[in-house]
């Protein structure tokens, strides 16, 4: 398996960005490209800028009992910005494995999990959050396309509650409704560097909008939020939350 893994990489010198694979269906230009377009085209966010090294693991079918030897045979020997690791097979089990290598870690920036089977239990909350207490690296957390439910959303929210290194959080394509929203933006409320909450494409209904726009007046680094897919952009619910957006420079994607 790590073989493949090996030669699955577009690129494998150290350095370069080895970013992208050949079956790849994600986003691949740079960060700061999706920031200042404001196209439908890229209201999803799954990789941050290439610059940012890390070898390519995506589609590489990593389950979680293949996490300690990738630890051992590539994380620790050889040293990453970032680790790409969508669409594989990664539970909570493997999820908790990487947390605790990542608490040591002061050379990853961003944790690429999206397409994965990650619900965010028990374990995961308690590995998450110690991982985020202690290590102030990490500006990415990418969970899109899993398994995270309200009680994974409250999970989330908690570990975040104690954190200030957060950029962007990508929950896209879960199934979150309300209620873990509430519980999200609790751990959220007054986070110093939050600059991007994804949470399009859950299962949010109108009365989230009461949330959220609270939510903005708690949260002095938001840039953009993007709840696209989850309700009727028409609805008269929304005005609130788009001047709300609109008075603090805030990108409010919602269709």
């Amino acid at each position: 398996m790590l073989e493949n893994i090996w030669n699955v990489s577009t690129e494998k010198n150290l350095g370069k960005s080895a970013t992208t694979l050949g079956s790849s269906t994600e986003f691949k230009g740079a960060f700061s490209r999706y920031l200042n377009d404001d196209s439908s085209e890229f209201s999803n966010f799954y990789q941050p800028p290439k610059s940012d090294h890390g070898f390519q693991l995506a589609y590489s079918s990593i389950h979680d009992n293949d996490i300690p030897q990738l630890i051992k045979t590539y994380f620790k020997t050889y040293p990453q910005q970032a680790l790409f690791l969508a669409h594989n097979n990664i539970t909570d089990q493997g999820l908790v494995q990487l947390m605790t290598y990542l608490k040591d870690n002061t050379s990853i920036k961003h944790l690429i999990l999206s397409h994965n089977a990650i619900a965010m239990n028990e374990f995961a909350k308690a590995g998450l959050a110690d991982l985020l207490k202690v290590n102030r690296f990490i500006g990415w957390l990418v969970f899109n396309h899993n398994e995270i439910s309200d009680l994974g959303a409250k999970h989330i929210g908690y570990a975040m509650k104690d954190n200030r290194s957060v950029k962007h959080l990508v929950l896209s394509n879960n199934q979150i409704t309300d209620n873990g929203l509430a519980a999200l933006l609790a751990g959220l409320n007054h986070h110093p560097r939050l600059e991007s909450l994804f949470l399009d494409y859950n299962k949010l209904s109108r009365d989230s909008c009461d949330l959220l726009t609270q939510f903005i007046s708690n949260a002095p680094a938001l840039k953009r939020l993007d709840i696209s897919g989850n309700f009727e952009a028409s609805d008269v619910v929304m005005n609130h939350l788009k001047k709300q957006c609109e008075s603090r420079g805030i990108r409010l994607l919602y269709q």
